[in-house]
């Protein structure tokens, strides 16, 4: 069973997270890059996406 669990996040889980991971920082440089971009909408995205990215690694070492 543990086994099982393992390799459901090496196929699963792994690939979902460094796509996540990409896309938020792919959007944070994509707010800082392009000048059309900075909105306020945009900033508020860009925001987010970079705390979650914080947040990701943050609880990599809380757990």
């Amino acid at each position: 069973l543990k086994i099982l669990r393992i390799i459901y996040l090496i196929l699963f889980m792994v690939p979902l997270l460094i796509l996540g991971m990409f896309g938020n920082l792919n959007l944070v440089y994509a707010t800082w890059k392009f000048k059309e971009l900075r909105n306020r909408n945009s900033i508020l995205l860009a925001i987010i996406a970079f705390l979650d990215f914080v947040i990701f690694f943050s609880r990599e070492f809380i757990f």
